[in-house]
């Protein structure tokens, strides 16, 4: 992969990246699938990788319990699929 525009694409551009590298069972896949649509694309699906902070993902994990009264789980396996970028 060339490394020069890294970070230049948008989440959902890497998301669709990200999935197509995973080898995991049907129900991983559809549970993944879920979490990313329901809560990160609606989100961040626009926004470039290279824009994002820590302090506006703390702020959306928070607004995620808060708002939608979800658990905390909730909004941290969503962002498990950023959390195990290869690159």
């Amino acid at each position: 992969m060339d490394r020069s525009g890294a970070g230049a694409i948008t989440v959902s551009e890497w998301i669709d990246r990200w999935q197509a590298m995973q080898d995991v069972g049907l129900s991983t896949v559809a549970n993944r699938e879920y979490r990313i649509r329901r809560f990160i694309l609606p989100y961040w699906g626009k926004r470039k990788l290279n824009s994002l902070t820590s302090e506006d993902i703390i702020v959306w994990s928070a607004s995620c319990t808060t708002s939608r009264a979800l658990s905390a789980a909730r909004p941290k396996d969503a962002r498990a699929p950023a959390a195990h970028d290869p690159r």
